[in-house]
């Protein structure tokens, strides 16, 4: 009888290699008779995949969560199989890890991302080395747990001016009170990458990764986006206005501190230890938007106060273009994702939206 399976420490090394490690000069120079004469070790072969098809190729947060799926499968294989040899690896492995993490609690939406990364590694090593697996690729036939299509979750028209309001507020107190500790140092940039954010889609990363000359008047050029996918981003009027006045008003005095500041939107100058380029972080943009948010929902009655991420703001700009374009394959290109199936979320309807169709018919 097979033992229970522990919990995975979500403190514990990536991957654990044994003694068996095959890559152990490092070396990105390996030719093909490595791949033919490499040993059936399931830690050896998930380094040669993270190293040759993922390394350089995905982000750095995708090559964390891509490293963190082997390495809870391969602390399953090791316990259920009782070995390391990745010959053992069957669809019906597989299955059982995937109800394993299923008893662990794991949302569906998780756990297919784990099979994701099991099938593009799986799939690899069966194109290279098909002789390890008598049985196939190890991941076929296999499926996640079924998940409810959720609508992206974006905002009214009366939030959007709701935080307009309170960014802008933001800016003329700074204009009237000559004591910073008492004002948001930096209004006009703050409120620039929340146009940024509401009226190019752009996520977080995109933002704080942008560099001056990627502003063009009315677009933002060379934007890059997930899977290294590069974009051109048209800009409304309102938004490159509020870029342009940044420019003017604020960067400046930034920018004196940071001698070698490329990027578009850099900290304040009171933070230059943190880095001398100057750029913001994904947190920075975190604290801009909860600080926004709690303005905006100041004076509103408790049941009415809303939450706000930035991803709710490209959220917000996707489903608003959809509505008033009704062209799926525009809103792939704006958001720059390169499937379409991701952005066929936004065509579902709300409930209310479907009565009013089901009503209409007939009249």
């Amino acid at each position: 009888m097979k033992k229970s399976i522990q919990k995975p420490d979500p403190e514990a090394k990536v991957i654990q290699l044994s003694s068996h490690n095959i890559l152990e000069d490092k070396s990105p120079a390996l030719s093909g008779d490595h791949f033919h004469n490499a040993p059936p070790y399931l830690d050896g072969w998930m380094l040669l995949f993270l190293q040759f098809k993922i390394h350089g190729v995905k982000s750095a947060k995708t090559l964390k969560l891509i490293e963190l799926d082997l390495k809870y499968f391969y602390q399953f294989f090791q316990e259920y199989n009782g070995s390391n040899d990745i010959r053992a690896w069957s669809p019906q492995i597989t299955t059982r890890f995937i109800q394993h993490r299923q008893k662990l609690g794991e949302k569906p939406s998780t756990i297919l991302r784990r099979l994701s990364s099991l099938s593009s590694f799986g799939k690899w090593t069966h194109g290279l080395r098909p002789d390890l697996f008598p049985l196939g690729v190890p991941t076929v036939g296999v499926r996640a747990p079924r998940q409810e299509a959720l609508l992206p979750k974006g905002l009214t028209g009366q939030q959007v001016s709701l935080l307009i309001d309170a960014a802008q507020n933001a800016i003329t107190l700074k204009q009237g009170n000559s004591k910073k500790s008492r004002v948001i140092q930096r209004p006009y940039r703050n409120y620039a990458i929340f146009q940024v954010l509401l009226g190019g889609g752009l996520r977080r990363e995109e933002v704080v990764n942008l560099n001056l000359e990627q502003f063009q008047g009315r677009k933002l050029i060379n934007v890059k986006c997930k899977g290294n996918v590069y974009r051109n981003v048209l800009l409304p009027q309102e938004v490159a206005q509020a870029i342009q006045t940044y420019l003017t008003q604020e960067r400046p005095l930034d920018a004196q501190h940071f001698p070698n500041a490329t990027a578009l939107f850099l900290k304040t100058s009171s933070r230059q230890h943190a880095s001398e380029f100057g750029a913001l972080s994904v947190r920075s943009i975190n604290k801009m938007m909860d600080a926004l948010t709690t303005a905006a929902n100041a004076h509103l009655p408790e049941e009415k106060k809303f939450s706000v991420t930035p991803h709710m703001l490209r959220h917000t700009h996707a489903l608003d273009i959809m509505k008033r374009t009704k062209d799926l394959t525009y809103v792939q290109r704006r958001l720059g994702h390169q499937s379409l199936n991701f952005i066929a979320r936004y065509t579902q309807m709300t409930a209310e939206e479907e009565f009013d169709v089901l009503d209409s018919l007939g009249q």
